[in-house]
């Protein structure tokens, strides 16, 4: 599965850190109690999404130890266990806007690149000659 473009490589790594930055405020944006689970959770998952990018091999990384596949992969698993974590940790009740829809924002981001169309070999914006042969 090839990425599709270096553009949509590079939106891909500013919106993580964006997300990974504002899940790390959420607690304080949504005025949540910083020892309850729900705060936690959301603040363990911003951290993991910024260290993410930290290890991830592309320009805005600084170790570049993991490709980005598998950062594509863990940034869908990472968005999936926020968005059900209401559920899974049984708080629900009290707050789960947050949890969800920044589970669903990084769960998109990540299937952005993910499920982009292959490029082929001839896709370099130049056309391919042809060749034609003209009977006589």
């Amino acid at each position: 599965m090839k990425l599709m473009n270096t553009k949509k490589i590079e939106l891909h790594n500013y919106v993580d850190y964006t997300i990974g930055a504002l899940l790390l405020l959420s607690p304080v944006l949504f005025s949540m109690n910083t020892e309850l689970l729900e705060a936690k959770i959301i603040f363990t998952i911003g951290l993991a999404v910024i260290l993410l990018n930290t290890i991830t091999k592309h320009r805005l990384g600084l170790s570049k130890i993991i490709n980005k596949r598998l950062h594509l992969k863990i940034d869908i698993f990472l968005g999936w266990l926020l968005a059900v974590s209401p559920f899974l940790f049984g708080f629900f009740g009290s707050i789960v806007l947050p949890h969800f829809l920044f589970g669903c924002i990084l769960i998109l981001n990540g299937f952005y690149l993910t499920l982009s169309p292959k490029k082929n070999k001839y896709s370099s914006g130049l056309k391919r000659k042809e060749s034609v042969v003209y009977a006589k």
